[in-house]
């Protein structure tokens, strides 16, 4: 989804009950830990629909049904209003400020009488509403406060997602799919966006990357395209292209032949990623004017998108903060539509 900083007042209640709620769901146990120092508890296995190339989950509200987005790049969780509105839910408006990669979305929210996601049934809940969104197809998001409140591995290729409650593990590797995997340290994005940032060397140079899986594809701002030596031919027009997510607005963006990407173990030799600028909707919409807030608006360097997530199987360790990840097949950075 590709949200950029997120300012928010008096929503914490609508988060944490939708956290609650959706963690419900996730986080039953199903299946004991082997036997061993290190245990991975499976706490759940969720199989995706990947009918629209993202990584959704199904549910209902109300008897509606409802497609929910998987984001590791949303710091909240929270409905559409084009869902709202579908299902004929009173929005109520709150004082908060969200902002995406299109800029400011107002915020609702909304009493829901019945959640039914999963195995999950609950009844008479409160739930945070965006007002705008436009990835097509998608109905609510599922952001890090549900989603990392354990241990999460995502294999969108195999269209599966699984919960771990680890236990003895501090000190384990934890890629027990692939002994030869990556394992990097990774951050949250600050002390209050848990959003999860990993260096990635472009070009020579280490960047900051946030992982988001809401993002169709991997994206480098056009300030950081620049200090890595990326820059449009003055002799051509580039072809530009749009992608969009949270916010009216639309980033335009054009792609950039990349020399080198080092990722962990991984080396990407003569590949393509997308620039863009995408936080100039933030930072219009927010009206900053210090260049201290600029930059605190601006807190990483590119995004690793699904594209990145789908030739890879990846691991969120919560417990280590690491993140293992290792090559399953497909292109790394997708720059088509």
């Amino acid at each position: 989804m590709m949200p950029g900083q997120i300012l928010l007042k008096r929503i914490g209640y609508c988060a944490t009950i939708v956290g609650l709620v959706v963690a419900t769901a996730l986080f039953a146990f199903a299946e004991p830990a082997q036997a061993s120092p290190c245990q991975m508890g499976t706490l759940e296995t969720l199989h995706l629909d990947l009918r629209l190339q993202a990584p959704i989950v199904e549910g209902s509200i109300d008897g509606h049904k409802l497609a929910a987005l998987l984001d590791t790049g949303s710091s909240i969780s929270a409905l559409t209003r084009s869902f709202a509105e579908r299902a004929s839910l009173n929005l109520r408006p709150m004082n908060a400020r969200v902002y995406g990669v299109g800029g400011r979305s107002e915020m609702f929210a909304t009493h829901v009488g019945r959640l039914e996601f999963g195995p999950l049934r609950a009844e008479n809940i409160e739930m945070a509403v965006l007002g705008d969104v436009k990835n097509k197809g998608t109905d609510a998001i599922i952001g890090v406060n549900v989603l990392l409140s354990q241990d999460l591995e995502m294999a969108l290729a195999a269209g599966e997602v699984r919960v771990f409650l680890p236990v003895g593990c501090a000190k384990a590797f934890l890629a027990y799919w692939d002994r030869e995997a990556s394992s990097v340290p990774m951050e949250n994005v600050s002390s209050t966006d848990h959003r999860q940032i990993i260096t990635v060397r472009v070009n020579g140079t280490n960047l900051r990357a946030l992982i988001d899986s809401g993002a169709f594809r991997t994206i480098m701002d056009t300030v950081t395209a620049r200090l890595v030596g990326v820059t449009q031919d003055s002799s051509q027009i580039p072809t530009l292209k749009q992608t969009s997510g949270i916010g009216k607005r639309s980033v335009d963006f054009w792609v950039a032949p990349i020399h080198e990407v080092i990722l962990g173990r991984e080396t990407i030799k003569d590949t393509k990623i997308a620039v863009g600028d995408i936080f100039r909707g933030t930072l219009e919409d927010a009206s900053v004017d210090t260049l201290s807030e600029r930059n605190r608006l601006r807190p990483f360097d590119m995004i690793l998108g699904q594209d990145f997530l789908k030739s890879h199987r990846v691991l969120f360790s919560m417990l280590q903060d690491r993140f293992y990840f290792s090559y399953v097949g497909g292109r790394v950075f997708a720059v088509e539509p």
